[in-house]
């Protein structure tokens, strides 16, 4: 594990590093490899990915080649599907993933945004079956709210855009009741900036003199949750990592 970042536990036992490099905004082949390159050597160890970013290959290929070990790095992926989820293709996404990463196996892996109703349970009994296959450690879900969670029962529970401006309480509060994991995507909100009265009040203390961007990555930081920042730039990578650590 990283010495600059903290960790989260999650329902596997395992640990989740509370910093990731997301790169959805990196542009499949040389910068996402580049990214992920970057950012391995400056101190990440959590990197996110998806299927609709289209460049698991080169994530996995710059993981392989970080010469770091496999065992110090967290990685994330999830499944993206226009039309009706169904445990098949659900499966064979997780299988498809794998493959693309040539990792040997994903440590999480997440649904990502909602689908009909009515798939979503054939959907989750499917990520289901693949952390019990080993091809997948721990599963979750992306960008559902509360009146969007899961049909019941489910056999795992699962481990959302979150940021000041869209703090999410009631999940936020559902996810501590219920035992699971918050990971808050786009931190930054896409870059858009905060104003410091709408931090909470140890960020304002904290932020005097910090660019915005640093302002929000304290709040994340101070929280419970597990922070993802796209970054394909190894100054704001750096500082970030300086900011958390």
């Amino acid at each position: 594990m990283s010495a600059f970042v903290q960790s989260k536990l999650l329902p596997s036992w395992y640990s989740i590093p509370s910093l990731a490099l997301g790169v959805f905004q990196s542009n499949p082949g040389a910068e996402a490899y580049n990214a992920v390159l970057t950012a391995l050597k400056l101190g990440y160890r959590h990197i996110d990915t998806a299927t609709f970013y289209k460049n698991e290959r080169d994530v996995g290929r710059a993981i392989r080649d970080s010469g770091i070990s496999r065992e110090e790095i967290f990685v994330t992926s999830k499944y993206f599907e226009t039309s009706r989820w169904s445990y098949q293709r659900v499966a064979e996404g997780v299988r498809e993933s794998n493959r693309k990463l040539g990792l040997g196996s994903i440590d999480l892996y997440l649904l990502h945004a909602p689908s009909e109703s009515f798939t979503r349970a054939e959907a989750w009994s499917a990520l289901e079956d693949m952390q019990a296959e080993g091809i997948v450690r721990d599963i979750g879900v992306s960008s559902f709210s509360e009146e969007l969670k899961l049909p019941k029962p489910s056999r795992v529970k699962p481990a959302v855009e979150l940021h000041p401006r869209f703090a999410r309480r009631e999940t936020d509060k559902l996810c501590e009741d219920q035992g699971i994991v918050m990971e808050a995507n786009s931190t930054l909100a896409f870059g858009e900036g905060i104003a410091y009265q709408e931090l909470p009040r140890f960020c304002q203390t904290e932020a005097i003199g910090r660019a915005k961007w640093q302002s929000w990555t304290i709040w994340m930081s101070t929280s419970s949750v597990v922070g993802t920042r796209s970054s394909s730039t190894r100054f704001r990578s750096g500082h970030l990592l300086s900011i958390v650590g």
